[in-house]
């Protein structure tokens, strides 16, 4: 215990010199600039918010001559990582398809205790008669210096608005009746007219700001990206920053995978659609390329990310959809993200492009391929529009979802919504395809399109468990969740195909300077799986005694055969693992023949870069069973034999609940 407590001294007393040694560096770099007349941007008034500081670097945004930037990359000490101010991509949109149809529809408040949503946008048109009454217009900021309007003033009909209408409507907007919001809407605008943020605008600062002002709010709805692909080697400050506030808070951030343009190369990296096809790159191989990788801050670990599918096919004479229904869109970023990461996780419906037969197509939308959206009115024109498309509007419709789950599980944490989002997310018919590539299939699409049913709750064929309330691991420790099965679900007689999903969702400190996902964060997890005839106590000593085995490591025997795998080449799916972020799926089908009384699941917390013996991190497990066959009922035999997880850890049993 003395040693201990020396060992807890000393660590204080360093992070009180790292305090003071980080407001020495800031104070160095400040008069580095300045003696080249440069302007710190970001850290003028204020310093760094505290909620988005992290705990081995600042970032900052400066204007500097060419000369003192060459000086200060070449000769100040102290410098990770420089790079230009991220671009903004423009709005993919098209004239003229709105159909002016207006609603009578009513919407009535929710009530005063329902979740909120912070929709971190252009503004809102708060007066809408389909928003006003779900709107917190109390709590409605604009970060626009000088600019204290909230309101939305993108032309053509808005953004915010489109995106704070999709929270609410996630699929068509009513025409008649009425009904109660599921959620309040909250105004965050830091996008100016032109849809663009000031350059003074710092996003990690921003967002901490945002984070630290709407304290009561747990998620957030990001629609806005960065043009260019994220980079690969290091952690963006943008990224680095959602990671830290989700670390600090219980929050989740939604946020957009980003669009390709239509036309026009976007700097060096970023080619268009047009020039894909014009180069014979055809849909959806050009997904692939390096050029068309999600964009920053899509890649942050602790982020939900959002990529966009087609609703609808369209096709008239010269003119058709470029995806079919259910595929990624035409203008989606795909995967992987940083350090092989499945980025996006999910995918919703954000709409589509429709292109000639001229060579090289032209490129536009129709109305039938649009999602239907709430359109501000602030500059003429119709309530309701389909005249644009984006991951900006698919990615309010998984905030949709989070809400409908933060007002049935008001006491659970983030962590579980976002572990059930995932787990709920399925991939459509045409991915079970003989010729269809599924490791492509996974970096366009991810984990696929989450459900909202399975997410709030069983069927009669389906059933979930998950952990309630806060779990908590540390490095070097293991805890061993066993699922029972009751003998009609194992009955060889009925040869049942089941489906068997694992999602494990955690969070953990991140930081920015570490250029490896192991190393990232201050401690990572995996999930694993027992092997047959493997009891818990011997599983427990196998997974203690390999967690730190290299990722070549020869695999056993397994129960069940993983569509990804524990570390690359060990699943169905090659050259990808479902260990590399944090969130983990993995699911495989198995005859119920093959099923065994019990099966074990190990959750292993593995040391990164935080060395203290007490550190932990949270996170939530949730397995679930469904019968393929929809008329086979297997929730209510699991449910009658009393089905649930048990975790053993070194020390003690507990038992977790059920839904």
């Amino acid at each position: 215990m003395t040693r201990i407590n020396n060992w807890i001294n000393k660590r204080d007393q360093q992070y009180q010199k790292w305090d003071e040694l980080y407001l020495k560096r800031q104070d160095e770099l400040e008069e580095f600039i300045s003696n080249y007349n440069g302007n710190l941007l970001s850290l003028e008034e204020d310093r760094i918010p505290e909620s988005a500081k992290l705990p081995d670097s600042f970032s900052c945004r400066i204007q500097i001559s060419g000369k003192g930037l060459k000086d200060l990359v070449y000769n100040f000490p102290y410098i990770f990582d420089v790079s230009e101010p991220d671009q903004f991509a423009e709005l993919v949109q098209q004239q003229g398809l709105s159909d002016g149809e207006d609603s009578p529809f009513q919407l009535e408040p929710p009530d005063p205790n329902a979740p909120k949503v912070c929709v971190i946008d252009s503004g809102i048109q708060e007066r809408h008669p389909l928003l006003k009454a779900a709107i917190d217009s109390g709590n409605s900021k604009s970060w626009l210096p000088g600019n204290q309007q909230t309101a939305d003033y993108v032309r053509n009909g808005g953004h915010g608005t489109r995106v704070a209408g999709a929270v609410l409507y996630p699929r068509n907007i009513p025409r008649s009746g009425k009904q109660p919001a599921i959620c309040w809407i909250q105004n965050a605008r830091v996008l100016d007219d032109n849809c663009k943020p000031p350059e003074n605008l710092f996003p990690p600062n921003m967002l901490g700001e945002i984070v630290e002002l709407y304290k009561g709010t747990r998620i957030f709805n990001h629609s806005i990206t960065g043009s260019l692909p994220c980079r690969t080697r290091s952690m963006s400050a943008w990224a680095a920053a959602i990671d830290q506030l989700t670390w600090q808070k219980d929050i989740l951030l939604i946020v957009a995978a980003g669009n390709l343009p239509s036309y026009g190369r976007i700097g060096p990296t970023r080619l268009s659609i047009a020039e894909h096809l014009a180069a014979n790159r055809p849909y959806p191989d050009y997904l692939l390329e390096a050029a068309c990788r999600i964009a920053n801050p899509a890649q942050s670990f602790q982020a939900l990310t959002v990529g966009s599918i087609a609703h609808n096919y369209y096709q008239a004479p010269s003119y058709s959809s470029i995806a079919q229904k259910d595929m990624p869109s035409a203008f989606s970023c795909s995967g992987l993200g940083i350090w092989d990461t499945i980025k996006p996780e999910v995918v919703e419906y954000g709409g589509d492009l429709v292109k000639d037969e001229s060579v090289p197509p032209k490129l536009t939308c129709n109305k039938s391929i649009c999602p239907e959206l709430v359109r501000s009115t602030l500059n003429g024109g119709p309530a309701i529009a389909s005249d644009q498309v984006g991951t900006s509007f698919a990615a309010p419709k998984v905030s949709h979802i989070a809400a409908r789950l933060a007002s049935e599980l008001p006491e659970e944490s983030c962590l579980l919504y976002r572990a059930l989002i995932v787990q709920s997310a399925r991939w459509p018919e045409w991915t079970m395809a003989d010729n269809v590539d599924q490791l492509h299939v996974l970096r366009q699409i991810g984990y696929g399109i989450p459900n909202l049913e399975r997410c709030l709750g069983n069927s009669s064929n389906r059933i979930t468990m998950i952990t309630r309330e806060e779990r908590r691991i540390k490095a070097r420790q293991a805890q061993i969740y066993e699922v029972k099965l009751p003998n009609s679900l194992r009955s060889q007689g009925d040869e049942l195909e089941i489906l068997v999903e694992v999602t494990l969702s955690y969070k953990a400190q991140p930081r920015r300077t570490r250029r490896h996902r192991r190393k990232y964060l201050s401690t990572w997890l995996d999930w694993d799986c027992s092997k047959r005839g493997e009891d818990p106590k011997s599983f427990l000593a196998r997974v203690l005694k390999d967690r730190d085995a290299p990722e070549d490591a020869e695999p056993g025997e397994d129960i069940f055969k993983w569509t990804l795998g524990k570390q690359k080449n060990y699943g169905i799916i090659k050259d990808v693992s479902r260990g590399a972020g944090t969130i983990q799926k993995d699911w495989t089908v198995v005859k119920s023949f093959e099923l065994r009384e019990s099966f074990c699941i190990s959750v292993v917390g593995h040391q990164g870069w935080n060395n203290d013996p007490d550190a932990s991190v949270p996170y939530s497990l949730v397995v679930s069973f469904e019968a393929i066959q929809a008329n086979v009922q297997i929730y209510q035999e699991i449910s009658l034999a009393q089905v649930q997880m048990e975790v053993v850890d070194r020390v003690e049993i507990q038992s977790t609940g059920r839904i």
